[in-house]
C-alpha cells in the first residue's frame, strides 16, 4: 500500500501518525474541495511512489513547522515552497518536476535533492539564489545544459551534484564559489576543457567521468587544479 506519513515531535515526547495517501488526499480536498491540508503540530512530511502531480499551496494550513519534506519517486510537476517557511531538508526526488516555486520562502534550506526530474534551467527553480544557507544541492539526472553565471550566488554551498545532464560546457561559474569542496560533473556532454582555469584551494572534489574529454585535456585540468581530486 502506498503510505504517506506526517511527524509530530515535541520536546515533551515524539509520536508518529501515518496515513495512507489516497485517503489523505480524499480528506484534504482532492475529490472534496472543501476540506484543507491541516499540518499543525508536524513537523515533517514524507511519502514515496504518490500519483499526484501537485499539492496546491492554497490547501495547505500550519506548514510554519515543517523542516522536512521528502516526496520521492512519484508525479509531482511543480511544486510551492510558499507555506513552508522553515523547511531545512527538501527531498523530491525522482518526480516528475518541471518548475519549483517560491523556494525564497524557505532561508534556512541547507539540503535538497531534485535529482532524477525533469527541469530544463535553473531559473525553473524560483527563488534558488536567495538560499545563503544552502550547503547541498543535488540536480543529477535532469536536462539541464548550463549554469547561469548567477549561481555563485550560492555562497555557502559545499556540494554540487550535475551528473547526468545535458551540460556541454565547463561551468566556469563553479570556480568562483568560494566554499564549494564537491561537484559531480559526470556523464555531461563536455567535449573540451578551458585553456586557463583559476587555482582553487578550496575544490577538493571533481568528477568529469563519462564525459568526451580526451586523456590530455584531463591531465591538464588536473594541473590546473592542483589541490583537487579529479576523477575521469
Amino acid at each position: 500500500m502506498v503510505g504517506f506519513f506526517v511527524t509530530c515531535q515535541s520536546e515533551e515526547k515524539k509520536s508518529e501518525k501515518t496515513m495512507d495517501m489516497g485517503e489523505e488526499f480524499r480528506l484534504l480536498g482532492y475529490e472534496n474541495p472543501t476540506i484543507s491540508w491541516d499540518l499543525n503540530n508536524f513537523n515533517s512530511i514524507v511519502g514515496y511512489g504518490q500519483p499526484i502531480d501537485h499539492i496546491p499551496y492554497t490547501d495547505i494550513i500550519g506548514g510554519e513547522n515543517i523542516t522536512t519534506i521528502s516526496i520521492q519517486n512519484g508525479a509531482l510537476v511543480e511544486f510551492s515552497l510558499a507555506k513552508f517557511p522553515r523547511l531545512e531538508i527538501l527531498n523530491l526526488k525522482g518526480n516528475k518536476l518541471k518548475v519549483i516555486i517560491s523556494m525564497e520562502n524557505s532561508k534556512n534550506l541547507n539540503h535538497i535533492d531534485l535529482s532524477e526530474n525533469r527541469l530544463g534551467s535553473i531559473p525553473e527553480i524560483s527563488g534558488l539564489y536567495t538560499l545563503n544557507n544552502l550547503k547541498e544541492l543535488d540536480l543529477s539526472g535532469n536536462f539541464l545544459p548550463m549554469l547561469d553565471p548567477s549561481f555563485d550566488k550560492l555562497d555557502n554551498l559545499k556540494v554540487l551534484k550535475l551528473g547526468n545532464n545535458k551540460i556541454i560546457h565547463f561551468p566556469l561559474v563553479l570556480l568562483k564559489m568560494k566554499s564549494l569542496e564537491e561537484v559531480d560533473l559526470s556523464y555531461n556532454s563536455l567535449t573540451k576543457i578551458p585553456e586557463k582555469l583559476e587555482k582553487k584551494d578550496n575544490l577538493k572534489y571533481l568528477d568529469v567521468t563519462g564525459n568526451d574529454l580526451e586523456i590530455n585535456e584531463v591531465e591538464q585540468l588536473r594541473k590546473m587544479l592542483p589541490n583537487t581530486t579529479v576523477i575521469f
